[in-house]
C-alpha cells in the first residue's frame, strides 16, 4: 500500500456511533458445570495459599504499564491508548519472526505480544501454534516429518531446520514473507529485542501457550512456573515482562513475583470453565489487566469478524469495563483488527488493544481524539540505519543466516 494515510472505508461511517451488540450468554452441561466449579476453586485455593486476592484490588500498575489511559469508563477523552502488536504485527510482517518483532519495535507499539512454548528436551521458543502447520512452516530436510508434529514433540535441533517464514497467510495478505526465516528460542528473541530496542522502550507481552483441556501437547503448567522468568533475569528485562494466558494456572507466577504484571486471557471456548460470569473469576488470579476477545460470531474461530458480522456476540463491552476498572483492573481485548470494531471497543472504554495492525489502531485512536506511542512513518535515512541496526542485532543473536534479506524490513505500510 502507499505511505497515505488513508482508511480501508469511509472515515466517517466508521467514526459513527455504533449498534448495541448482545451479549454472550451460555447454556452449561452439569458435568462441564461441575469441572467449572473444581477450576474455580482450584484457583481461589493457590492463589489463596500464595498471596492476597481481592484485599487489593483497588491497586493500580506502577513502571512502564502506567503509561496506560485514565481508566475513564466510555467516553474518549484524550486518554492514552496503549497499543500491542500481534504476533510482532502479523498483518505486516510473517508472524513471530525477527523481522515481525523489529516491525513492532520501529513502529512504535507500547509491547509485542508473542507466545511461548517449551521443545521436547525443555527450551522455550517463540511461536503461536501447539504444533507445526503446512501453511506456516516447511520441511527443509525432505521426508523428516516434522511439519505436523507438536513443538513438544521436536527437540531445538529439529525444530531449526524448519523454514518458518516464505509463506504467504491467506488471512494476512499485506504481510511480508521472508524465505528462511526460523522459530527462535526465548532467550535469541530477547537478546535481539535487547540489541535492536536499545531505549529499551518496548515490552514484552509473553502468552504461556498450555491449555488444560489437552495436557498432553505441552509440557505442564510447572514447566512455566519455574523456568520462563530466569530467561528475563539473563537480560535483566524481567521489569518489561507481562505474563497472560488463557490458562490461568500461569498466572499464580505473580504470587512469587509480586511486581510481575499479569493478564487473564478469555474468549468464548473457555465460558464452560471459568463461567459465565468470568470475570468475576478473573478477579481471583489478581491479574492486573484482564485480556478479552473484542467478540465472536458464536465461536467462528476467525479473526475476520467484526462488530457488522451476522450474529456477532460481544464479549468485551462497557459493562466489563466498567466492572474491570472499578476492581482496580485494565482491558485490553485482542485480535482487533477491524476498523469498526477498533472504533467500537475504544468508545467503550478500554485501556488497550492488541491488534495484527497497530498502526491500523493508531491512526483510529487519533482520528477520535486518543494519544498514543506509534509512529505514522519513518524518514528514508532513519530506514537505512535501522537496517543496519537490525542486520548487527540478527548477527549477534547468530539464530537465523537471513543477512540476504534484511532489507525486506523497509517499507512499513500504512493502515
Amino acid at each position: 500500500m502507499s505511505e497515505t494515510t488513508q482508511l480501508p472505508i469511509a472515515i466517517s461511517s466508521i467514526l459513527s456511533p455504533t449498534k448495541t451488540h448482545t451479549k454472550i450468554t451460555i447454556i452449561v452441561p452439569h458435568s462441564v458445570a461441575v469441572l467449572a466449579v473444581a477450576i474455580t476453586a482450584f484457583l481461589s485455593i493457590i492463589i489463596a495459599a500464595h498471596g492476597p486476592v481481592i484485599g487489593n484490588l483497588g491497586w493500580r500498575l506502577s513502571g512502564s504499564d502506567s503509561k496506560v489511559g485514565s481508566g475513564v469508563k466510555g467516553d474518549v477523552d484524550g486518554r492514552r491508548l496503549v497499543i500491542h502488536a500481534h504476533r510482532g504485527g502479523a498483518g505486516m510482517r510473517a508472524e513471530s519472526t525477527l523481522y515481525a518483532l523489529a516491525y513492532g519495535i520501529d513502529i512504535g507499539a507500547d509491547a509485542i505480544e508473542m507466545d511461548t512454548l517449551f521443545t521436547k528436551d525443555g527450551i522455550p521458543v517463540v511461536w503461536h501454534d501447539f504444533k507445526i502447520e503446512p501453511d506456516k512452516c516447511t520441511e527443509t530436510i525432505p521426508n523428516s516429518g516434522y511439519v505436523g508434529k507438536y513443538i513438544n514433540e521436536l527437540a531445538l535441533a529439529e525444530l531449526k531446520t524448519l523454514e518458518c517464514g516464505s509463506q504467504q497467510s491467506e488471512k494476512m495478505t499485506q504481510a511480508q514473507t521472508y524465505p528462511n526465516a526460523q522459530i527462535q528460542t526465548l532467550d535469541e528473541v530477547l537478546a535481539f529485542i535487547k540489541c535492536y530496542d536499545k531505549a529499551g522502550k518496548v515490552d514484552i507481552n509473553l502468552e504461556t501457550k498450555i491449555d488444560f483441556r489437552e495436557p498432553t501437547i505441552t509440557w505442564p503448567v510447572s514447566k512455566y512456573l519455574t523456568d520462563l522468568i530466569p530467561v528475563f533475569e539473563k537480560h535483566g528485562m524481567v521489569d518489561r515482562l507481562i505474563i497472560q494466558s488463557f490458562d490461568w494456572r500461569t498466572l499464580v507466577i505473580k504470587t512469587h513475583h509480586p511486581a510481575l504484571r499479569t493478564t487473564a486471557n478469555i474468549d468464548e471456548t473457555l465460558l464452560p470453565f471459568y463461567g459465565p460470569d468470568w470475570l468475576t473469576t478473573a478477579l481471583l488470579t489478581n491479574a492486573t489487566t484482564i485480556s478479552p476477545n473484542h467478540g465472536s460470531p458464536n465461536g467462528n474461530g476467525d479473526w475476520a469478524w467484526t462488530v457488522n458480522t451476522p450474529g456477532y456476540v460481544a464479549m468485551t463491552t462497557r459493562e466489563v469495563v466498567e466492572r474491570a476498572h472499578a476492581a482496580g483492573v485494565r482491558v485490553m481485548p485482542w485480535t482487533v483488527d477491524d476498523e469498526t470494531t477498533v472504533v467500537k471497543v475504544i468508545r467503550d472504554g478500554v485501556d488497550g488493544i492488541i491488534s495484527n495492525y497497530p498502526q491500523r489502531v493508531a491512526f483510529l485512536a487519533s482520528a477520535l481524539g486518543l494519544s498514543h506511542g506509534l509512529l505514522q512513518h519513518w524518514t528514508h535515512p532513519r530506514e537505512q540505519k535501522r537496517l543496519e541496526e537490525f542486520n548487527a542485532c540478527v548477527k549477534r543473536v547468530g539464530g537465523m543466516g537471513l543477512a540476504s534479506e534484511v532489507n525486506r524490513i523497509s517499507g512499513i505500510a500504512e493502515v
